[in-house]
């Protein structure tokens, strides 16, 4: 039986493009009918798609992000998932699409929920409005509530806020001011992230000439600890580096790619993964449309990630804070200890990693590093893959 499958399409439109934003993302186009040559050109990628087997793995979920997809005229949302649908999305399959809290209408938030969208992910950020008008966002604090209670009365079941800690300006008070009103509004699901600097993105560059105001690296490490303990005495337990959710309410697309399960990325500069082969878009939606219409592919680029799959299982367990070694052995056919005996025994006794049972679990006050834990799996895993791995006999 085939693999499930998780889908990604991507909206790659914004009112505003947020200083911290290294996504791709541009800003609403003025082109006449550019909404529905966009749309027509995921719908055209879809059934190509279909007929080359991309999507021939039961289709488990679906995330639709950006970018702003309730930017996305409703109806053409619908149509794309109505398409998938026909495609093999499951009628039960968790939808997730990624709002902005300042441009909802209860009336389209209805027609998504009809159309099988049970899960929206509000980017809030903060509830400071200077904060917000401070790294870009368009929307206001009190846009954020009204966002809730409108998903709520549309039928939405499941909605999660996006926040983000170690902003410019930003205090512990801000935080913890962010999260009870956050708990406040009753969601089962709260992404709490670091702010990270890339060099391409506005704030990259104010950081580079000494124009950006940060936190210190303590009081970040001491926000996200107030983040995990503010939450996690609320009911909503953390079951992956930023994301916390009460029992029932994880996200289901995101912990397949998180177990390296297989997705197929639709729209601008979307990444797929099949079987062993990564995959990614043209980055542009013009370029985009223009080759889907021309029939040419929109393929920028590709990856044979077979020699790596150990290290990157590790790799994205450790974003959940558990490695089951049972499962691991389970999936590769290989004992744990005979694949990473070094980097087990260095991890343990550096106080890493801690074994339960089966289970190695990533220490509290290592959580902040896992980059540095995961660099030795990743180069250990690569090394006993090739040495695991049996040679084809040309002789």
């Amino acid at each position: 039986m085939a693999a499930p499958v998780g889908v990604y399409v991507h909206w790659p439109y914004c009112p505003s493009k947020c200083g911290y934003c290294d996504f791709n993302a541009y800003l609403l186009p003025r082109r006449p009918h550019a909404y529905a040559d966009y749309t027509a050109s995921l719908l055209q990628e879809i059934s190509l798609a279909e007929r080359t087997g991309d999507l021939s793995g039961p289709l488990q979920s679906c995330a639709f992000g950006g970018g702003t997809p309730t930017m996305f005229p409703v109806e053409q949302l619908v149509q794309v998932l109505g398409a998938l649908r026909q495609a093999g999305l499951a009628p039960d399959a968790e939808v997730t699409v990624e709002a902005n809290p300042g441009d909802l209408e209860v009336a389209a938030l209805g027609r998504l929920a009809e159309a099988g969208v049970g899960r929206l992910s509000i980017g809030a950020q903060t509830f400071s409005d200077p904060l917000l008008k401070a790294i870009g966002r368009v929307h206001q604090a009190s846009d954020i509530g009204r966002a809730v209670q409108m998903a709520k009365r549309a039928g939405i079941r499941r909605v999660n806020l996006d926040l983000m800690y170690g902003l410019p300006g930003q205090s512990q008070a801000d935080v913890a001011y962010a999260l009870q009103r956050a708990l406040a509004l009753g969601v089962g699901h709260v992404s709490a992230y670091a702010l990270e600097l890339e060099p391409a993105t506005v704030f990259g560059r104010r950081a580079a000439r000494g124009e950006l105001a940060l936190p210190s690296e303590q009081s970040v490490i001491e926000m996200g600890d107030l983040v995990e303990e503010t939450l996690s005495a609320a009911g909503l337990y953390r079951y992956e580096v930023s994301n916390y959710a009460r029992p029932g309410e994880e996200s289901q697309h995101n912990l397949a790619v998180w177990r390296r399960g297989r997705y197929r990325g639709f729209g601008a500069g979307a990444h797929s993964f099949i079987g062993e082969r990564r995959w990614w878009n043209v980055a542009s939606p013009l370029l985009y449309s223009r080759r889907l219409a021309a029939g040419e592919g929109v393929v920028a680029g590709e990856e044979d990630v077979s020699a790596l799959a150990m290290g990157e299982w590790v790799y994205l367990s450790l974003r959940t804070l558990v490695i089951d070694t049972e499962r691991f052995g389970q999936e590769f056919g290989q004992p744990w200890q005979d694949v990473f005996p070094a980097s087990t025994l260095w991890a343990v006794a550096e106080g890493w990693l801690s074994w339960q049972g089966q289970t190695l679990v990533v220490a509290k006050e290592r959580r902040w590093l896992l980059n540095q834990i995961a660099e030795r799996f990743l180069e250990e895993g690569a090394l006993s893959q090739r040495r695991l791995t049996p040679c084809a006999d040309a002789g």
